[in-house]
């Protein structure tokens, strides 16, 4: 199965427009007796108007109209442009959906006068009283957004929005079929900015549903994600909607469990398949924090090398901070001695309810085995029974569960609290001995020991967000160019007992200080005292 992804109404739209419904305006507010549309290059139009004057026909050309391509980019100044449809209510079975074309000919019809019928046209009239060319550019730059091309992803599913002037709920009867009931934005656009889902489209103003079929109500964006009914809606939201910030990798690499709606270009592939193993792992995945193997960061090493810092994600919503990258002989490992690539806390699973990635992970070790992709469709994954038959037949065990080891030394020890106040006590981990190969007895010298319980590992499609540490440090004198630091990271460094920390940060480097501009200079002379209380 592949999907098809066009947005054909934006073309169709403006099609529209330009040859009929401009025409027609136009003959309607001034004498025309001549209109002809050429095309100027591969992504623009000559439009040549002719009025009737005293001295018989005057022309006037208008070169280098934009008109959008084939996908609905407009190519303008240099830029990839996109003018989302809007509806005329919340109630999308009943609203009128206005493409480029619709609100490119409001816009004219709001400025265009009717001409009286004693006025002497002459080129220069004409384009006094038409300027077209100045407004189709006002128009694109006022309605037209930047097409988002963080990947193949983010600008398919960007050309399938549509935009809603106001909303009496997020999610309306009308919208069922229609619209996408998971992507939207995580702002206060919410339910304001929607997907058309891949069963609908925009025919005649119309919001149609032309497939009936449960998955053909759901966007681009929820057809990509495996397993995508076993995910909290609000964490599939996430999910999809992180997709879309996916960094582009120099070369894809397909996932290991697909859904079978995946497009045919294969730079749709932004990921890489880890394997993952769903355990605490200490501090270090405390929360929302990830370990990663090395192998595993260079894996994602892409446009610049990972580093902690950096956020990922998978297709469930899961999303984390790398908090340390480890050798791979410092990670825990399978029985056959495989590293694991990427620990995430199993405890992050229960808050979130996103168990998805937990099939896909268990799947993904099915196709691993396999040598080959397993394809699972939204809404048509297979049920436990089902999964633990493969499982067995693949010789692996029916839970999907695996003891996993780890060398000795790396193992973070628990730290639990004494009783009342006072220091946490550390309880070391006791090694325990693998049997040896063939049965027998222990080899004391074998440096793996078994975790306590056994774990959820299997190969599990990650991908590197927009979202990188070096770009979030700045370093700068110039007020509204500094690192911020506001209430959460003053409290951070309170409880961390980093108080000189806080004066430095608050008061000594403050920008908004009168001795700001002079810091830069101070610093580099050699080390500064820290500021008298503000």
């Amino acid at each position: 199965m592949t999907t098809n992804a066009s947005a054909p109404w934006h073309a169709t739209s403006y099609d529209r427009f330009l040859l009929d419904r401009l025409p027609d305006l136009l003959g309607r507010r001034m004498p025309l007796c001549g209109y002809q549309v050429v095309p100027d290059g591969e992504n623009a139009y000559t439009i040549t108007v002719a009025m009737r004057s005293d001295h018989g026909e005057v022309e006037a050309a208008y070169t280098q109209l934009p008109r959008p391509d084939a996908e609905g980019i407009f190519h303008y100044k240099g830029r990839r442009i996109v003018v989302l449809p809007t509806a005329s209510s919340d109630d999308l079975e009943s609203a009128e959906i206005r493409c480029a074309g619709e609100q490119l000919l409001a816009a004219i019809e709001a400025r265009l006068g009717e001409a009286p019928r004693d006025l002497h046209w002459d080129e220069a009239l004409i384009r006094a009283w038409l300027p077209l060319d100045a407004w189709i550019g006002e128009f694109l730059v006022r309605a037209g957004q930047r097409l988002d091309e963080t990947n193949w992803l983010s600008a398919k599913t960007h050309l399938r929005r549509i935009q809603l002037p106001e909303r009496s709920s997020v999610f309306m009867p009308g919208h069922y079929g229609r619209v996408c009931p998971i992507e939207t934005p995580e702002n206060p656009t919410i339910g304001r900015v929607l997907n058309v889902a891949l069963g609908a489209g925009i025919v005649d103003g119309k919001l149609v549903i032309a497939e009936t079929a449960p998955a053909s109500g759901y966007g681009l964006a929820a057809h990509m994600t495996p397993f995508l009914e076993h995910d909290e809606p609000a964490r599939s939201l996430m999910g999809v909607n992180m997709m879309r910030q996916w960094l582009t990798p120099p070369e894809p690499e397909p996932a290991l469990v697909q859904t079978g709606f995946e497009p045919d270009d294969p730079s749709f592939w932004c990921g890489r398949s880890l394997l993952t193993a769903y355990v605490s792992w200490g501090i270090d995945t405390f929360e929302d924090a990830m370990v990663l193997s090395e192998s595993a960061a260079a894996k994602l090493g892409y446009p610049s090398p990972l580093e902690p810092g950096d956020k990922l994600s998978n297709r469930h919503g899961a999303k984390g901070v790398v908090s340390r990258i480890l050798p791979d002989a410092e990670m825990p490992r399978l029985a056959d001695g495989t590293a694991v690539e990427l620990v995430y806390d199993c405890m992050g699973l229960f808050s979130r309810m996103n168990f998805g990635q937990i099939r896909e992970a268990v799947m993904g070790l099915l196709a691993h085995t396999r040598g080959a992709a397993e394809i699972v469709p939204p809404f048509q994954s297979p049920k436990e029974a089902g999964l633990r038959a493969r499982l067995a037949k693949a010789n692996l065990s029916e839970d999907g569960q695996t003891q996993l080891y780890a060398v000795l030394g790396t193992y973070p020890s628990p730290a639990l609290p004494a009783s009342g106040e006072g220091e946490a006590q550390s309880y070391p981990l006791t090694p325990l001995p693998l049997p040896a190969s063939g049965g027998g007895e222990a080899q004391p010298s074998n440096p793996l020991t078994p975790l306590t319980r056994r774990s959820t590992a299997g190969w599990v499609y990650w991908g590197k967000l927009d979202h990188r540490a070096q770009d979030k440090f700045h370093a700068a004198v110039a007020p509204g160019k500094c690192q911020r630091q506001g209430a959460l990271e003053y409290y951070a460094l309170k409880r961390s007992g980093a108080l000189e920390m806080i004066r430095e940060q608050f008061n000594t480097r403050a920008a908004e200080r009168m001795d700001a501009s002079t810091l830069a200079e101070r610093v580099a002379s050699g080390p500064i005292a820290q500021a008298s209380p503000p």
